[in-house]
């Protein structure tokens, strides 16, 4: 059975504290960047490796936030950094469902130029 990949609207649906983001492009495109078949594959073996699934794309986002202007998702900006902080990973978190992967409720350390911390996930039991 092919799994089915998560939607944008599947992102506004299941937060709907992120409404703000409808209809804004910028956030569209993070989250289908997010959405890439690499880009899942390697935020789930950081998963599997115990580390914050945003480990495995860090610098790709960040590099892809950076060279294509979203200022409609702007992570450069002080005063609206924890909101977007906060929309990324709630986007990882739904990108990441259909695969079986949940939050553990852990926040571990990463490097980057724009995040302190990010939430690490695991593969659900059945």
């Amino acid at each position: 059975m092919d799994i089915v990949k998560a939607r944008f609207e599947d992102f506004l649906d299941e937060h709907a504290n992120r409404k703000e983001f409808k209809g804004n492009a910028d956030a569209e495109k993070i989250f289908s960047f997010l959405s890439d078949d690499n880009i899942i594959e390697a935020m789930i073996k950081e998963s599997d490796n115990g580390n914050p699934a945003l480990r495995g794309c860090i610098k790709e986002l960040e590099h892809f936030i950076e060279t294509n202007k979203l200022d409609g998702f702007d992570i450069a900006n002080k005063d609206d950094q924890y909101q977007v902080h906060l929309a990324v990973g709630q986007m990882i978190s739904v990108i990441l469902k259909p695969f079986g992967y949940e939050r553990t409720g852990n926040k571990k350390d990463i490097v980057s130029k724009y995040f302190q911390h990010a939430m690490c996930y695991q593969k659900e039991v059945l």
